[in-house]
């Protein structure tokens, strides 16, 4: 790791759960990507956070998904 960075790894799948992002648009943000590869439902707490760093990344997320 360095810095802020963040690297996960391992042999094991991503499941959906409820996610707290304590207000960071960083959070919100990591959590919507690994969402769209996790098994189930994810759902994030404090979404609209994102909106500090990107007012549309999740139409922007679904635009790119569709």
């Amino acid at each position: 790791m360095d810095g802020d960075d963040i690297s996960i790894e391992g042999p094991t799948a991503l499941v959906g759960a409820a996610t707290e992002t304590l207000d960071d648009h960083r959070l919100a943000m990591t959590f919507a990507v690994a969402g769209l590869l996790a098994r189930g439902t994810t759902t994030i707490d404090h979404a609209e956070s994102a909106a500090v760093s990107y007012p549309g990344f999740f139409t922007e997320l679904q635009r790119v998904t569709a």
